[in-house]
């Protein structure tokens, strides 16, 4: 019976030996996870720290480079406005040209984007269910087909331009030309010549007629008349053959 006590007296011992290591533990367990946690957290805040000192210095240095290129930019258009101001007095407009021109471009950028987000539709398609979205597909897809059909309209009209365009320039290149040609035709047409027996002999093909001393009255009048055959050129000085002779070149 004492055996019995002294051995349940040493397992109760034992029991809270055991426990109150176990509490010991679960202590020093307790206080290492608060170590931990305050740990991390000062980790934390020194990254968090860390990554806001890193984002002001990006922006201490883009802004920087801002300054840095608008003055540079500024710099040079002060040289551009001092070379072109010494250059002389007819290139006084040309920078208040290069103003207005650059305006117009950015006047044309801005019309354009515009004009994009007037014809870009919001799509909106977060609260539609399958069947909002199946009729929303095929409305984009008939939109589309309409503007592919009025792209084609409008490439075939401009194609149809052209055709008519150039015809009308060809006629207008052909009517000046038959103008040309009609102002250096001659004024006199070619008649038929009939020669007396005495100048067929006179004349040869292909030799030019002896020259007539200014003021001779005998003999051809002309000085140099070359008779070419099958040439329907005209003799620009119509006088008469010879003496007696009632030929005329007209």
């Amino acid at each position: 019976m004492e055996k019995d006590l002294l051995e349940l007296q040493t397992l109760i011992d034992v029991h809270f030996e055991q426990r109150k290591k176990e509490e010991e533990e679960l202590i020093a367990l307790k206080e290492r996870i608060e170590r931990r946690r305050a740990e991390r957290a000062e980790q934390q805040r020194f990254r968090t720290e860390k990554e806001r000192e890193r984002q002001a210095k990006l922006a201490e240095e883009k802004m920087r480079k801002e300054e840095e290129e608008a003055k540079k930019r500024a710099e040079d258009d002060a040289k551009k406005k001092k070379v072109l101001s010494n250059m002389g007095a007819h290139f006084g407009g040309y920078l208040v040209k290069a103003e207005q021109k650059r305006g117009k471009r950015q006047t044309g950028r801005e019309m354009k984007l515009r004009i994009l987000s007037e014809r870009k539709k919001p799509l909106n398609i977060d609260h539609m269910g399958e069947d909002q979205l199946r009729e929303k597909a095929q409305e984009l897809s008939d939109w589309i087909h309409q503007l592919e059909s009025e792209k084609f309209d409008l490439m075939e009209k401009l194609k149809q331009q052209k055709y008519e365009v150039r015809p009308v320039s060809h006629g207008g290149c052909r009517r000046c030309a038959g103008q040309g040609r009609a102002d250096a035709s001659p004024r006199l047409s070619p008649q038929p010549v009939s020669l007396s027996r005495t100048d067929q002999r006179a004349v040869q093909p292909h030799q030019p007629c002896p020259e007539v001393p200014e003021g001779g009255r005998e003999g051809p009048s002309w000085r140099s008349l070359e008779v070419r055959p099958g040439s329907q050129e005209p003799e620009p000085e119509p006088e008469p053959l010879g003496h007696g002779s009632h030929l005329w070149l007209k």
